[in-house]
């Protein structure tokens, strides 16, 4: 008898490969390596993960829940890991946004208990109201990060992390995007470590206590830390050469990694490529020794060139006279994700070849559009049809995120704005000042 999917996360035995969403590997992975507390506030593409763990966490003896927000979150697992335990935060990107004054602090305290944060960036915006790229928070604050390229490699990271981070004492970010939070791919099931259910806080008044005089302290140990860190990189097992041929070599993260593959078999071409899984601190001496024979590299990543950058920065460091092709040479478009099609035309045109693509013939039959709606009997139906009737148009309406926010679209069209979470009651309070109609804040 086959067992289910939340008992094989929980339970399954080592060298056992499951059918795995991203998502779902990373729970697994807290349960490998031993994560005794867990918190999130939902938000896709990264909420699969809490919703594993709240099956699976009793099972396990892991404490999990979800916070009021992201901040809460972040402290909730940033306490446990202060106090020797294994923690897990996890969020969408924007979720990072509300967190940040506690992940900023927690890279200069660090913390003795392994601690990893999940941030699942979302290019083509298919859930958010931005496309931001997470890298730059690491940039800020100096934390190591992670970037997986399929479910499995998720799995492993993830369970590395806590080894690393207890090792450096220091926060990890594991970044994924939405094409590896939500791909299915097959896992290998680990070891799962025991985890202590009660830590212990071992005061720490010039560490923990964050007046000027200790944060000063902390920012020089931080500098440090990095310096250590950026060696862990240069040897990482996540970052890996693979030889090809030509002069025009491939330097790529996360799952830009499976695009250059498969538009690299498509064209029947094998450059030199240089994967790289652990990608901050850069690992500089491993892309000054791949690149120096080269005539060009191609950076590939998702969202904003950072890694590009770190290339740039590298071979001008290294007065290699390498060529490096990518975002900012707009061989490949800045906004929106990333797919095999626009990869391999950035790979022909770099190699001088052809990219073409058979054409997907068109359907006779097509199905009618189908926009997203609020579910039969929901109460923001109601509202917004009391608000239309009482209210009318002549309101500003000032929106917010949720199911909610489907009565901006027709039939309802009755939000004028939807910044970001918790904004609408801000806003409104601004708009009530700054102009003569009346405004209405939905939030919920």
């Amino acid at each position: 008898m086959g067992l289910k999917l939340n008992d094989l996360i929980a339970s399954g035995e080592p060298g056992r490969k499951v059918l795995l969403l991203g998502n779902e590997a990373i729970a697994r992975g807290a349960v490998e390596a031993g994560v005794s507390v867990a918190a999130s506030y939902p938000g896709t593409p990264s909420s699969e993960i809490g919703l594993t763990l709240a099956r699976i966490a009793e099972q396990v003896g892991m404490y999990f829940e979800w916070s009021v927000n992201e901040k809460v979150a972040f402290e909730t697992a940033a306490a446990a890991a202060m106090s020797g335990l294994r923690a897990l935060a996890f969020m969408k990107h924007v979720g990072l946004n509300v967190a940040a004054d506690a992940f900023v602090s927690l890279a200069y305290t660090g913390c003795p208990g392994g601690f990893l944060l999940v941030t699942a960036d979302d290019p083509s915006c298919h859930s958010s109201q931005n496309e931001q790229d997470n890298r730059y928070y690491a940039k800020l604050a100096l934390t190591p990060v992670l970037e997986p390229s399929t479910p499995h490699e998720a799995k492993e990271m993830t369970v590395r992390a806590y080894d690393l981070s207890e090792k450096h004492e220091m926060p990890f970010i594991l970044r994924t995007t939405t094409r590896v939070s939500h791909t299915r791919g097959i896992v290998e099931l680990g070891e799962a470590r025991d985890r202590p259910k009660i830590g212990e806080y071992k005061k720490d008044w010039r560490r923990y206590v964050l007046i000027p005089a200790n944060a000063r302290v902390r920012r020089a140990v931080l500098l440090e830390k990095e310096r250590d860190l950026r060696e862990e990189a240069e040897k990482s097992e996540f970052n890996a050469v693979e030889e090809g041929e030509g002069e025009i070599g491939v330097i790529t993260s996360g799952v830009s990694y499976c695009y250059v593959k498969e538009a690299a078999r498509e064209l029947g071409v094998s450059p030199p490529i240089l994967k790289l899984g652990f990608t901050s601190p850069t690992p500089y001496s491993l892309i000054e020794s791949f690149s120096k024979d080269l005539r060009a590299v191609l950076v590939v990543e998702e969202l904003e060139p950072v890694l590009e950058t770190e290339v740039r920065c590298t071979l001008q460091k290294s007065r290699l006279r390498v060529e490096v092709l990518g975002k900012m040479t707009e061989h490949i478009p800045r906004a929106y994700e990333l797919n095999t099609g626009i990869v391999g035309a950035a790979l022909a045109k770099s190699l001088g070849l052809e990219w073409t693509v058979e054409e997907i013939p068109e359907g006779k039959a097509k199905a009618p559009p189908r926009p997203p709606v609020l579910c039969p009997g929901c109460p923001h139906r109601g509202t917004a049809y009391i608000l239309k009737q009482v209210v009318g148009d002549e309101a500003v309406y000032s929106g917010d995120i949720g199911c909610y926010s489907l009565v901006a679209i027709p039939p309802y069209n009755l939000m004028d704005n939807i910044h970001c979470m918790g904004a609408s009651i801000g806003l409104a309070n601004g708009f009530s000042k700054a102009q003569g109609r009346p405004v209405v804040a939905l939030i919920g």
